[in-house]
């Protein structure tokens, strides 16, 4: 069951995400804040942070907020990626190494190169390079395609030689998004499909969340519905974990300062601390794009991790920045590339 639940997390891409997914998810996200608790405690192993009690999973243990230089990889310790081990020390065969990568086994070995694809430029990027130590190792990309300018696939690839993710996208007659399947370890079969309903503007209006791709029958699937103000703006979000027709949680989004700012809470309805905001997010927006993103696990003023994200001069997201522990350090970066555009496509 938990694996099942921990599929929720891998799901969102920033700025490309289907509409299961918040405004700026990336996919270095720490873990999957959306699922019911477990009763692990601090010091335990977890794999997100649906696992601990009663604080957030973090380099595979609950504890405190942010990893500190304690809970890092010595030389010889074991590693899935760079993050894992301590500064100055890279990840090389799934072990903590002083001497780096060899020359013999390139870090980036297994990134395939990327193919032009018909002009949409306006529409999203082409290449998402992830960076998951912000030490400019990169160890993962995702390869994005558009097909009359509407985004049908996204192909990832990880430099270890693991499998990739590929997810793709239909549309209704309208260009609304109406499924989205995803093949997480890209052996062909569907892991987890998505149905959508939209209104005439192609907002979503109800979503279904299959994991597992077999029918609407497990507690880990998911159904979704969304209200609007009169003005567009986004109301709520209504989730129904286990898509047994009980509402189990609601997103509440109220908009500040003519929509500058865009606070998000999330709120259990079906849990013994029901009622109570299980955690916030902040949205600050400049010049009508998202500037920032502030996660308060507890909504307690303590901001977990806060994300800043940069645009070129012709408004295109071309970087996103995550700083774990609000201290100043970056610890992932995902940039996006829109140089491998076919420029002789009309």
């Amino acid at each position: 069951m938990r694996g099942r639940l921990r599929l929720l997390a891998l799901l969102c891409v920033a700025g490309v995400a289907s509409a299961s997914c918040q405004d700026a998810s990336p996919a270095t996200s720490p873990g999957d804040p959306e699922l019911p608790r477990q009763e692990l405690a601090d010091g335990e192993s977890c794999d997100s942070w649906a696992d601990c009690a009663s604080s957030v999973c973090l380099d595979g243990l609950c504890g405190a907020a942010a990893a500190t230089n304690d809970d890092c990889g010595r030389a010889g310790a074991s590693c899935n990626a760079r993050r894992d081990c301590c500064a100055g020390i890279a990840c090389v065969d799934n072990l903590c190494s002083l001497a780096g990568p060899s020359p013999e086994a390139p870090q980036e070995e297994h990134l395939a190169p990327v193919e032009a694809t018909p002009a949409c430029r306006e529409q999203g990027p082409c290449l998402a390079l992830y960076d998951e130590g912000a030490d400019g190792i990169i160890e993962r990309q995702t390869v994005y395609r558009y097909e009359d300018c509407l985004l049908v696939s996204e192909q990832g690839a990880r430099a270890d030689g693991q499998p990739g993710r590929r997810t793709t996208r239909g549309y209704d007659v309208r260009g609304h998004l109406a499924w989205v399947e995803y093949d997480l370890d890209d052996d062909g079969a569907v892991d987890v499909a998505e149905r959508w309903e939209s209104d005439p503007d192609g907002r979503p209006l109800t979503g279904q969340i299959d994991m597992g791709a077999d029918g609407l029958d497990d507690q880990s699937d998911l159904m979704v519905r969304y209200t609007y103000n009169f003005d567009g703006t986004k109301r709520s979000q209504e989730r129904d974990l286990g898509a047994d027709g009980v509402v189990d949680a609601r997103y509440a989004y109220v908009h500040l300062d003519e929509g500058r700012t865009v606070v998000e809470d999330y709120v259990w309805l079906t849990r013994v601390d029901a009622g109570e905001i299980y955690y916030r997010n902040i949205y600050l927006q400049r010049d009508g794009r998202l500037a920032s993103l502030s996660h308060d696990m507890h909504a307690n003023g303590i901001v977990q991790w806060r994300r800043a994200y940069t645009y070129d001069d012709d408004g295109r997201l071309v970087e996103e920045a995550q700083d774990t522990g609000d201290d100043g350090v970056v610890e992932f970066r995902t940039t996006y590339s829109y140089g491998c555009w076919d420029d002789s496509a009309e």
